[in-house]
């Protein structure tokens, strides 16, 4: 084929190939395809890669999916640092002692297809630094390592070095708090709920350094017969002075937890601010509504927030306390009075083959005896327009097998309530009751009852509250002018066995 010819082909071949790829990222609401999945993409550079520590690495890293599913990323160093989560964009590393290093770059897409890219980093001693230096050598303990809220621990530290240097320490409890020391004990409490990863840390001043590290559980207070309160909606805000329902809906929260005595929290169901979740989109949408109960907050992702990866919401979640999101996953659980609350990323991998799906399935078989209430941001069943998600099969019938009471979600900007329902879709006294609750602020959608709903709304914006006391559960559905629409009990499951 002739030179002139080859090259105008050519560049028509890129230009359909280019149309195709915008076409799926701009896909549907949900960013999911009922075609094959293929693969993420995934490119990584990085400029050093080599020289003397500390070296200094400039990272560019960039994501994207042939089928336009949303992705989760994250990029580990290779040094034992945490990896930074992310999909696109320029990040700086700093390697402070010398080794070889593979840094990897992975994306996972919505139906669990991963792919990554790594590179490959080579530091070396400082020309200043004796060639037989060795690195400190650091130990942690912690005691207890768990316990309900408030939980003082008693860490040990205890550090040398072998080349006997002197060492500067510090001790990161996982919680936004930290301390300098290098050996004795250490107290310190822990305030609220979570899971802390506890990093004590010794450099030796030649370029070496060395850490240890612990988990702290916490959990709720010990029940003392008194309920625990939750207000939940998602599909919150957007960029539109128009549009002030979100405001609306945080003032419910405000009303109906003003005068409480009991213990309560927010929970925040996914698509926090619109378009794609970014961390300025969260704070200049979300956080002067909802933002007011971010302290009080169990969050978990929605599809928004992953079409720009998902960093912005953990960025956001982790100024409250590190570990509350479990950063990067999404996915954690913590007991509230004497209920056990399940919160699932329904953006990453979820089925029966999944990590996530094996964490769910061992926490649920360490915790027998809790009532359960679960939240994603995708239901399982949905009278709304994007209707029902097979794809959260796996863990609905996981849920429904281990005793789970209540499932709770969004992405339908609508509210409703489903009959009881067991792990074969079937309306059972014994199932377990979804609730859709995407009615936090976003423009809403229509909605279709069918035989398994309980009550659909459409045309109101609201939210859930729950009761949580020992043995049962009761809600209320409010609308912004303060109505209960919808309200009722049950007892959870693990009471009536």
């Amino acid at each position: 084929m002739k030179k002139e010819l080859f090259l105008p082909l050519l560049t028509t071949a890129l230009l359909l190939l280019v149309s195709c790829s915008l076409e799926q990222a701009n896909g549907g609401d949900d960013g999911r395809d009922d075609g094959q999945n293929n693969p993420p993409a995934v490119t990584l550079t990085a400029e050093p890669k080599s020289g003397s520590a500390p070296l200094t690495v400039e990272f560019s890293r960039f994501a994207a999916d042939p089928d336009g599913d949303a992705l989760g990323c994250q990029l580990d160093f290779g040094d034992g640092s945490e990896p930074q989560t992310g999909c696109s964009g320029e990040l700086s590393h700093t390697y402070e002692t010398a080794g070889d290093y593979q840094a990897v770059f992975s994306a996972t897409d919505a139906a669990g297809a991963t792919a990554q890219a790594s590179a490959a980093i080579a530091v070396t001693a400082p020309d200043d630094e004796p060639a037989d230096n060795q690195p400190p050598r650091v130990e942690l303990k912690a005691s207890p390592s768990s316990g309900p809220a408030p939980l003082e621990v008693a860490f040990t530290l205890a550090s040398s070095d072998p080349d006997s240097d002197a060492l500067s320490c510090r001790l990161d409890f996982g919680d936004g708090k930290a301390a300098s020391a290098c050996s004795g004990t250490v107290a310190h409490t822990y305030a609220s709920a979570g899971s802390y990863r506890a990093v004590f840390s010794a450099s030796d001043g030649n370029g070496h350094s060395a850490s240890d590290s612990v988990t702290i559980s916490v959990t709720a207070a010990s029940s003392d017969g008194s309920a625990v309160y939750l207000y939940a909606a998602g599909d919150i805000a957007e960029d539109d002075s128009n549009n002030t329902n979100d405001e609306a809906t945080a003032q419910i929260i405000k009303d109906r937890s003003k005068n409480l005595e009991e213990s309560w929290y927010v929970l925040a169901l996914g698509d926090l601010a619109y378009e794609k979740g970014y961390y300025w989109e969260i704070k200049e949408y979300y956080d002067p509504s909802w933002g007011a109960f971010k302290s009080n907050t169990y969050p978990i992702p929605g599809n928004h927030e992953y079409y720009s990866g998902g960093e912005g919401f953990f960025e956001y979640w982790e100024e409250v306390e590190k570990g509350r999101t479990n950063p990067s996953k999404g996915w954690y659980a913590v007991d509230l009075g004497d209920w056990r609350l399940y919160a699932l990323n329904s953006n990453l991998a979820i089925d029966a083959d999944s990590e996530q799906y094996r964490w769910l399935q061992q926490d649920l078989a360490d915790h027998p005896s809790n009532c359960i209430v679960a939240m994603a941001h995708h239901p399982r069943y949905s009278p709304g327009s994007h209707g029902d998600n097979s794809e959260m099969d796996d863990v609905w019938d996981l849920l429904t097998r281990y005793g789970g009471d209540v499932f709770l979600a969004g992405h339908d900007h609508i509210y409703a309530r489903y009959q009881p329902i067991n792990e074969g879709g079937a309306v059972v006294d014994e199932g377990m009751v979804q609730f859709v609750i995407g009615t936090g602020g976003i423009h809403l959608y229509s909605a279709n009852s069918d035989d398994r709903t309980a009550y659909v709304e459409d045309s109101e914006y609201g939210v859930l509250e729950l009761k949580l006391e020992k043995g049962s559960y009761s809600w209320n559905f409010v609308n912004t002018s303060g109505r209960v629409m919808d309200q009722g009990s049950r007892s959870c499951r693990s009471a009536a066995e």
